[in-house]
């Protein structure tokens, strides 16, 4: 598990909604068995840090306007951890493995303040 800052966060849309947040990056890997594995087990992690649960948040890819009729849309990822492709997995042969990384966030320590 890694630690972000809370400026990691602030490219999210409403940035807002975040201001008392600390994300944590959990890189894991997911590897095809004989039964399967049909669908992407991230929602059952529980994650804990200084033992505290965290709670896990979904940053969605955006998408902008940009005005150029042969481009009209331009997508923005959270680079700093990206989910597991769902259609890697599904097409993986068995005993391969597929990476990602899933956000975590806990309220930042009172007291603190941040800028």
């Amino acid at each position: 598990m890694e630690k972000g800052s809370h400026a990691d966060l602030s490219g999210l849309e409403d940035p807002s909604k975040y201001a008392d947040k600390t994300p944590y990056y959990v890189h894991y890997k997911l590897t095809k068995t004989a039964e399967g594995n049909g669908n992407d087990a991230t929602d059952q992690f529980e994650v804990f840090a200084g033992g505290k649960r965290l709670t896990e948040l979904m940053a969605f890819t955006s998408f902008e306007s940009t005005g150029d009729p042969a481009k009209p849309l331009e997508t923005r990822r959270f680079e700093k951890c990206q989910t597991a492709s769902h259609t890697e997995y599904k097409e993986a042969a068995e005993g391969k493995s597929v990476g990602g990384c899933a956000i975590y966030s806990r309220p930042r320590e009172p007291g603190i303040r941040r800028p």
